[in-house]
């Protein structure tokens, strides 16, 4: 059983092997029907295998997309949402790195709301949360599962947009330090600075508080 933290909001549950609870978290949830995504990197390494078959040993029916990409594009975003409205999802798990819980996160939020992606570029355009998301990282590096934005490839425009509000966020987290120790060392490296980038980001922040301090590792105040 994994160290249950609220921190951010929702519950995040870490721990060697917490990957494993997905399934009893779903059925909980009394979800039926769950959409598990990932990327075809993930895939390779093995990494949704015995996650999914938990899930499935539940009696939980499983439709899964391995299509994510790095960056995910609004066009990826709105493909897979239809996979889930035609399927008729109840719960997400996605799984993987930043790119992965962005992706998911949207695809919950045109899951939970008739309407098109790009309303949702207006961050106080008004957003229900109905699907049930579970976020399960496998890298070290956004840290994307303990929170509730998502960054989207707008292909029209080429630009990136920030979605965030009650629709991308995951109902809980399952941090498994054990899904981290299979990486090649190149995405391993890459996620390092990565987390280094995001704290400096976020202590040099004029928005800097104590909490994103504590997050960060700094003890000093911004003056």
């Amino acid at each position: 059983m994994g160290v249950n933290s609220f921190m951010m909001g929702f519950p995040q549950f870490f721990g060697r092997g917490c990957a494993a609870e997905a399934e009893e978290k779903l059925a909980n949830f009394n979800c039926k029907r769950a959409f598990v995504i990932y990327g075809k990197g993930i895939e390779a390494l093995g990494i949704p295998i015995p996650i999914i078959k938990a899930i499935e040993a539940s009696e939980i029916a499983v439709i899964t997309c391995n299509k994510v990409e790095s960056d995910p594009s609004d066009v990826l975003i709105k493909e897979m949402a239809e996979i889930g409205r035609r399927e008729k999802v109840d719960g997400i798990v996605a799984i993987g790195g930043g790119s992965c819980m962005d992706a998911a996160k949207c695809v919950k939020l045109l899951l939970d709301n008739d309407e098109a992606l790009e309303n949702f570029y207006d961050v106080e355009h008004p957003q229900k949360s109905v699907i049930l998301m579970i976020a399960i990282p496998t890298t070290a590096g956004s840290g994307s599962e303990a929170s509730k934005g998502a960054v989207v490839t707008d292909t029209q425009n080429g630009i990136k947009c920030v979605v965030i509000g009650a629709g991308t966020t995951p109902a809980l987290s399952l941090i498994d330090p054990e899904l981290t120790t299979g990486l090649p060392p190149k995405i391993t490296a890459a996620c390092a600075f990565d987390v280094l980038a995001h704290a400096i980001d976020a202590i040099t922040s004029n928005q800097t508080c104590a909490i994103t301090q504590s997050v960060c590792g700094s003890t000093t105040r911004k003056r």
